[in-house]
């Protein structure tokens, strides 16, 4: 192994070494919110026993600690899941880019595709990041009018078979094709004319 491809894999595996006390680090960091949430609801708990009117700002931000820690409609990033097969990714095809090109006299196009999946591990590290997302629905969609649906599913099922069976057997087009065909595509256009935007 060349000095280059050394040093040129010895820098992949920092990256995801770092990444990873990063990733360490937001655990922590998601441990120390409980704590003190704890603490503030004992702070006021304390409070109120005490008949103390201030309480109302403690309140607040007990409240919203407790959604944004519990709340299941929350998504947190603590999970590692995500972040191991994005650091797997990273440095699996990442490494394997590295040795192509070093092995290879030439271009190799094999490189697009294991550079491609190792810039989807990075993508898929920094989407589980510290940040908290709501996980609720921001497109809905809507099946309208029951019995079109149906008679549009069968006759898209219906058209695309014959189309083809008749593709295979058929040498030449012929006007069967063009009829299946005409089949297939009303009866998609039935499915879709009857799925629309549901508003949030």
């Amino acid at each position: 192994m060349n000095n280059l491809e050394l040093i040129q894999k010895l820098l992949l595996i920092t990256t995801g070494f770092i990444a990873l006390l990063f990733k360490i680090k937001s655990y922590f960091s998601i441990k120390t919110q409980k704590h003190d949430l704890k603490l503030d609801i004992e702070i006021l708990d304390l409070l109120k026993k005490q008949n103390n009117p201030n309480t109302e700002n403690i309140e607040k931000k007990v409240k919203k600690d407790i959604e944004k820690i519990y709340d299941q409609n929350l998504i947190h990033s603590s999970e590692f899941t995500g972040f191991i097969i994005g650091l797997t990714f990273f440095i699996g095809f990442g490494w394997w880019s590295i040795s192509i090109f070093n092995n290879s006299q030439g271009f190799n196009a094999w490189i697009i595709l294991t550079m491609f999946l190792s810039a989807s591990g990075i993508s898929m590290i920094l989407m589980d990041s510290s940040r908290t997302i709501k996980n609720q629905p921001f497109f809905i969609l809507g099946f309208y009018e029951k019995s079109n649906m149906r008679f549009g599913l069968l006759l898209s099922l219906l058209g695309g078979f014959m189309l083809l069976i008749l593709i295979l057997r058929l040498r030449s087009f012929s006007f069967c094709e063009f009829l299946s065909g005409f089949i297939f595509l009303y009866g998609l256009f039935l499915i879709i004319k009857n799925i629309r935007k549901v508003k949030i």
